[in-house]
């Protein structure tokens, strides 16, 4: 065998094996394409609305547990839809199984803000208001008007309110 016969094999030879690399390849390809692409996740697109509504139907669809339905219809809020309501009672059962505490946030600041001013510098709707000193009454003012300016005064409708008057027209 001669240099240009041996070459010409292993040029084939070489073909092959690279067109069937490329094929396997390609199959491999698709079949991970295949095997990570996730149909069900197309549902959560659009806005916010419509994502919650597709949670409520895949996590809590009406009729499947009737303790979770009627903590939702009772609960529900005046003029709040059902839907809303379902995604409100949703979010409340998945915050208790993290264990989150409802104003986790809100204390802490609160504590910080306390422990750095001081145990009155901070006021909340829990916190006891502070007692404002009541205003002493107003003693009326001594009417200083002799009789004729009174009387003239209530001709034309003139009060200690209304300095202009009016005659009523």
């Amino acid at each position: 065998m001669n240099f240009k016969e041996f070459r010409s094999i292993t040029a084939k030879t070489s073909d092959e094996y690279i067109d069937t690399v490329k094929k396997v390849k390609e199959a491999e390809y698709k079949a991970d394409v295949e095997r990570w692409s996730v149909d069900e996740a197309k549902v959560d697109t659009g806005s916010a609305e419509d994502k919650a509504t597709a949670r409520n139907k895949r996590n809590t669809p009406a009729g499947k547990d009737s303790k979770f339905d009627t903590s939702v219809f009772i609960t529900r809020k005046p003029g709040e839809s059902l839907d809303s309501a379902r995604t409100r009672k949703r979010r409340d059962a998945h915050a208790a199984k993290r264990g989150v505490k409802e104003d986790q946030a809100f204390d802490n600041v609160v504590a910080s803000l306390r422990k750095k001013h001081g145990k009155d510098a901070v006021l909340t709707k829990d916190s006891p208001k502070p007692k404002s000193k009541p205003q002493p009454k107003r003693k009326p003012e001594k009417d200083t008007r002799s009789a004729a300016q009174r009387e003239v005064d209530a001709q034309y409708g003139r009060t200690p309110w209304n300095k202009k008057g009016s005659l009523g027209t």
